[in-house]
């Protein structure tokens, strides 16, 4: 790819309301951290605050999230949205890299992702810094590389099609594939649940924590993503399939 070419990155992170020291954290790291380290390899950067053309936000986070050459994804907070749109990224196949701040906060289902430590610390932001130029100057070496990532690996979408086609039956896929990912949502559910999360997400019965709400509404998504790209669409479930689901096997485990 020409040096010359300018590529696309997407920070997802925390953001909070204005003044908010949570909006300050996120200005400090997208300011002094990310936009530096990618405008030198040649990246334009957004975030879904500062993304200046008119439109629906919800539609064009999600084209972002699906078009960006490079995703950069704030995990400190374990924040719901952040989940959610990770989610999305990690579906694509496309180059997504994680930051932290606290290495504790990792959930093990991504802790196998490279990530990069984070902070207003002006050692560890020179060093964040350093480490994600290196990071970027890979991703501008083949943009269009596939990356491995745990959704991928645990629900590859395009398997599934040429699976369910054989000998097991779209419902025996689609369990098999949800009970591989299922411990991986029950942990980060834990996390979420003792963090403060939005109403909507604040529930209490078996298998709708608030991981169990974003992962059904993330697959809600991939239904639309899975359409564009010609898989068959239908073998994802519906959210109140994957609700179900994950209600049937709260079940079993407490009658063991």
């Amino acid at each position: 790819m020409p040096d010359s070419e300018t590529l696309t990155c997407f920070v997802i992170s925390p953001i909070g309301s204005d003044g908010s020291e949570i909006r300050q954290r996120a200005d400090t790291i997208l300011d002094y951290i990310i936009t530096p380290a990618a405008k030198d390899v040649g990246f334009t950067v957004e975030r879904s605050d500062r993304i200046s053309e008119p439109g629906r936000i919800t539609r064009q986070i999600v084209e972002r999230l699906l078009t960006a050459d490079v995703v950069v994804a704030d995990l400190t907070g374990l924040n719901p949205n952040v989940f959610y749109e990770l989610a999305i990224r990690h579906a694509t196949k496309k180059w997504t890299i994680h930051l932290y701040e606290n290495a504790g906060e990792i959930p093990f289902d991504v802790q196998d992702v490279r990530a990069i430590r984070v902070g207003t610390n002006v050692a560890v932001a020179k060093r964040a810094t350093d480490d994600l130029t290196a990071m970027l100057q890979e991703v501008r070496k083949d943009p269009k590389a596939e990356m491995l990532t745990p959704f991928t690996e645990g629900v590859d979408l395009t398997a599934l099609s040429s699976r369910a086609a054989g000998n097991s039956s779209p419902e025996v896929v689609i369990a098999r594939e949800l009970a591989s990912v299922r411990d991986a949502i029950r942990a980060l559910d834990a996390r979420v649940r003792a963090s403060s999360v939005p109403p909507r997400f604040r529930q209490d019965r078996p298998g709708t924590g608030p991981a169990a709400v974003i992962y059904a509404e993330t697959l809600q998504w991939l239904r639309v993503f899975a359409g564009s790209q010609g898989i068959r669409a239908e073998y994802l479930g519906t959210a109140e399939q994957v609700q179900a689901f994950l209600e049937t096997q709260d079940r079993e485990a407490a009658a063991l």
